[in-house]
């Protein structure tokens, strides 16, 4: 027999499954852009230099994270990815920006992921 308190709990589960339904069940898991494999390109390089004569940034609020859940890199604002329909898990995982650990950052005129509070 189920509790009478767990229904509200299995309906919010439910809701929260059928909202997402092309993405998979934990967001951790979700397609997120890939860091470059070479390392970071010089500002500019990809023709997006963010108005700022060839700098992507000149200030660390110019720079948001490159990916909705665990971020690991940084893009400038106007790279931003759209996150309004992804739900990420509450985990906080190791070598990214999730639960203080970090913060986006303009180093060079290009966004970092600064990991200054590693867990």
């Amino acid at each position: 027999m189920i509790f009478p308190r767990m229904i509200p709990l299995c309906l919010i589960l439910i809701s929260v499954a059928c909202a997402r339904p092309n993405g998979p069940a934990d967001s951790s898991d979700a397609l997120e852009p890939e860091p470059p494999a070479s390392g970071p390109e010089e500002p500019g390089a990809d023709g997006k230099d963010g108005g700022q004569d060839g700098l992507a940034c000149s200030a660390d609020v110019d720079c948001v994270p490159a990916q909705c859940c665990h971020p690991t890199t940084c893009v400038p604002a106007s790279e931003a990815p759209d996150c309004s329909d992804i739900a990420c898990t509450e985990e906080c995982q190791g070598g990214t920006m999730d639960c203080g650990q970090g913060h986006c950052g303009c180093q060079d005129g290009a966004c970092v992921a600064v990991i200054d509070n590693p867990l």
